[in-house]
C-alpha cells in the first residue's frame, strides 16, 4: 500500500460540486442513491452559511478532492466538553488503502 500525499482542510464554496459528487458516490456505494435529495444549494446554505449546521473536511491529492468527512459538532454534553460526530466518510476507490480515510479521521480527532 502506497501512502498518499494528501492535504486535509475544511471545504469552501469552490469545493461544493466535488463534495456533492462524493456524497452521491457514497449513496451509490451504500445503496440509497434513489433517496439522496441534497443539492449544492443545501451544502452552501447549511454548511457554509453564517451558522453552519455541519462541517466537511476534504482530502485533496494533487489538486483533486479524493475524500470527505462530514461531521457535526455538539458544543457540550453532560460533562461540558464538545463532541464531534462523524456522519459520513468516503474516499474514492482509486485512493483507498493509501491512508486518506485515516488522515480525515485523524484531523477530526484533532479538532477538539
Amino acid at each position: 500500500m502506497q501512502k498518499a500525499m494528501v492535504r486535509i482542510r475544511p471545504f469552501v464554496r469552490q469545493d461544493v460540486g466535488a463534495v456533492l459528487a462524493l456524497m452521491r458516490a457514497l449513496a451509490v456505494f451504500e445503496g440509497y442513491d434513489d433517496k439522496l435529495r441534497i443539492t449544492e444549494a443545501n451544502l452552501i446554505e447549511h454548511g457554509l452559511g453564517p451558522s453552519p449546521r455541519f462541517g466537511v473536511l476534504v482530502a485533496e491529492r494533487e489538486g483533486v478532492i479524493v475524500g470527505i468527512a462530514v461531521h457535526y459538532l455538539i458544543p457540550w454534553t453532560y460533562d461540558l466538553k464538545p463532541v464531534v460526530w462523524l456522519k459520513e466518510l468516503y474516499v474514492t476507490e482509486a485512493t483507498r488503502g493509501m491512508g486518506v480515510g485515516h488522515a480525515l479521521v485523524e484531523q477530526i480527532a484533532n479538532t477538539l
